[in-house]
């Protein structure tokens, strides 16, 4: 009885830790998608004023330096936000501990049971030698 009760007590933690580790991608995968979100839109906004600048451009010359400026910081900071998305996704695969609790839960769990398995088929195989002594 006591394995039953160590076995159930494993399992249901394996499940916790994976609902966890789970939990925990779901929310880096959701912030990495914002940021890449993000950076789509800024170098989306930087396209509007280009235009825009384009036609004062031909009668300004100041139009040409601001469009030229926009550009650049527009790509810039498109740039800087792409890169730190991926950065943000790299770490959060390969780093985050509850990711590696969620891929090791399930083998743990599978373990567990298996050895559960075992455990219970031995029981069960010996019960009548424990009751004979």
């Amino acid at each position: 009885m006591f394995f039953l009760n160590v076995l159930a007590f494993l399992v249901i933690a394996g499940f916790v830790l994976a609902l966890l580790g789970s939990i925990f991608e779901a929310i880096v995968t959701l912030c990495a998608a914002l940021i890449t979100g993000l950076a789509a839109a800024i170098k989306a906004i930087a396209m509007i004023p280009v235009h825009v600048l384009a036609w004062l451009a031909q009668r300004f010359t100041w139009a040409h330096t601001l469009q030229q400026g926009i550009i650049r910081a527009c790509r810039w900071t498109a740039k800087a936000l792409a890169i730190t998305a991926k950065w943000a996704a790299a770490i959060a695969a390969f780093v985050a501990v509850p990711v590696w609790l969620m891929w090791y839960g399930h083998f743990i769990m599978s373990t567990i049971v298996i050895f559960g398995g075992l455990i219970l088929f031995i029981e069960r195989k010996y019960r009548h030698v424990r009751r004979k002594a």
